[in-house]
């Protein structure tokens, strides 16, 4: 039972960091905002 809670806890952190980097990454890299401004200037 042990060794159940520690490997899920495991998959759990490994997963929250695999998705805490992507999630950085798309905000950083593909969510930018002044993307927008450069592409469509306002007038």
């Amino acid at each position: 039972m042990i060794y159940w809670g520690v490997v899920t806890t495991g998959f759990l952190m490994v997963l929250g960091m695999v998705g805490g980097t992507l999630f950085y990454y798309l905000r950083t890299l593909a969510l930018d905002p002044n993307d927008s401004i450069r592409i469509d200037p306002k007038k």
